[in-house]
């Protein structure tokens, strides 16, 4: 398994945002407050798409992308939890639905990326066989023709000393 070291980095940036209260004020108020019914949605949608983003890091798509948009939709439900606790739903509204839009791109995304990652391993995996084989079929071909070639190569050479000693004799 091969891993990003920019996408582990980004992780434990994010688990130390919600350990340290003190690290963004933001999150300190998501941790007092309850959390209204759509950031828990867009939360969940937000934890599909990274569920699905790591799995698109896994088969080796390059998701410097979806990580970028990640973190823009987690800075939107940060946003929502702010304005929930200064009361102004309004924008939170805003904020987590457009929190929930960015997550589905993205879980469109990444399955667009994992698609693109799968063939692009098929094809390296076909093209390394086919050359693989075509080295063998080289390599006996080489091996039958070079072989009848030296044999009539050693004949000839025979054949020109037989000649040189039937002609130095007489």
């Amino acid at each position: 398994m091969k891993t990003r070291p920019w996408l582990t980095l980004a992780f434990l940036i994010f688990l130390f945002m919600l350990v340290n209260p003190c690290a963004n004020l933001r999150v300190h108020f998501s941790l007092e407050i309850p959390i209204n019914e759509g950031v828990e949605e867009a939360r969940a949608k937000f934890h599909e798409a990274y569920n699905a983003t790591v799995e698109a890091e896994r088969t080796g798509a390059e998701v410097s992308e979806a990580v970028k948009k990640l973190n823009n939709a987690l800075d939107y439900i940060f946003q929502a939890e702010n304005h929930t606790a200064h009361g102004d739903m309004e924008q939170a509204f805003f904020w987590t639905q457009a929190s929930i839009q960015l997550s589905e791109e993205i879980l469109g995304l990444t399955q667009e990326l994992k698609q693109q990652a799968e063939t692009l391993r098929y094809t390296k995996l076909i093209a390394y066989s086919a050359i693989s084989v075509l080295l063998i079929i080289f390599g006996v071909y080489a091996f039958f023709i070079g072989r009848r070639m030296w044999k009539r190569h050693q004949q000839k050479k025979f054949m020109d000393m037989r000649i040189k000693g039937t002609l130095g004799s007489k």
